[in-house]
């Protein structure tokens, strides 16, 4: 266990959160830093995909597995 200095209205914030869930701000920051994670790894994948962008393979290849054929 260690304490992390945060501005007063940053702990509010978090106890409320642990509260509304019904669990605790440990739990609450763990979810926090999962989700900065996530957008970290859609943010990068975005930039990839824009500098690479699909081409008409792609779509095709989409459009196949969107279809009905997989019913």
């Amino acid at each position: 266990m260690v304490t992390i200095p945060v501005d007063a209205h940053v702990k509010e914030e978090l106890c409320r959160l642990a509260d509304e869930r019904g669990i605790s701000v440990d739990a609450v920051v763990r979810e926090l830093l999962a989700q900065a994670r996530c957008d970290e790894r859609f943010a990068e994948m975005s930039e990839a995909m824009e500098m690479n962008p699909p081409d008409s393979s792609y779509f095709a290849e989409l459009r196949h597995w969107e279809s009905e054929a997989w019913d």
